[in-house]
């Protein structure tokens, strides 16, 4: 066997075991689940087991927006069949963020299974806030207005999980800024991408952390309210 020929053939061995490492076929196991109905096998795969099963994908610097989108619009519809309004909302802002028409598209197919029949409102980005030392604190409300009051506080920082560290060819770092609102129950919600220094499977990653966080809701005149708040997750990553 010539060098070439030994080249081609070991491309060819990468390439079989590539089309079937189980990563790839995280669309179809979410398709499989829609048809049946099986919405709470469906949600649990997203919660869980979706975005490690993504991040073991050999290509991730060629893993498209409109894929992951995909991938988003199925989970938001497999939490909406399980009545999780919740986490349909966080999975639809995800796919919107990462590819508005292609979520747009698949809608409705989704609708036609009766599921997504409400979504989340949309939203504009809120005003930015950058409090001065020894400035009054305050919240930053939907509406854009910032007024006094005890912003949001997180009740526990979340490790990052490993994925989002492993080594990745010819990319050394990742940042990416989500705003979103935190609920009078300190629940996250409505993720809209701010900035994003990364690929397009560094702003899934950082939008399924995210989800997981949890806050101490602002407050103001000593009530709950609902508020905007931003985070940033920045990755140092060998390559």
């Amino acid at each position: 066997m010539t060098r070439a020929s030994l080249k081609a053939y070991l491309i060819l061995i990468l390439l079989l075991a590539v089309a079937a490492s189980p990563a790839f076929g995280s669309e179809k196991k979410l398709e499989k689940w829609l048809r049946a109905g099986s919405w709470a096998q469906g949600f649990e795969y997203c919660d869980r087991e979706l975005v490690p099963e993504v991040s073991r994908r050999p290509d991730l610097r060629n893993v498209s927006t409109e894929y992951l989108s995909r991938l988003a619009v199925y989970c938001a519809a497999l939490a909406s069949g399980k009545g999780d309004e919740l986490s349909s909302g966080w999975w639809w802002y995800t796919a919107a963020s990462l590819d508005l028409k292609t979520a747009e598209n698949l809608l409705p197919e989704m609708r036609k299974m009766g599921l997504l029949q409400t979504l989340p409102a949309a939203r504009n980005q809120g005003s930015s806030y950058e409090p001065k030392p020894g400035e009054e604190k305050m919240v930053r409300l939907l509406s854009g207005e910032i007024v006094p009051g005890t912003p949001p506080k997180p009740l526990t920082r979340l490790k990052a999980p490993d994925y989002m560290f492993r080594p990745i060819t010819g990319v050394a770092t990742s940042a990416v800024e989500i705003e979103f609102v935190v609920s009078r129950d300190g629940v996250p919600q409505q993720p809209l991408l701010l900035d994003a220094h990364a690929l397009p499977v560094h702003v899934l990653y950082a939008y399924h952390y995210f989800s997981a966080w949890r806050f101490e809701p602002a407050k103001v005149n000593d009530e709950p309210v609902e508020s905007l708040y931003t985070l940033s997750v920045s990755v140092q990553r060998g390559e």
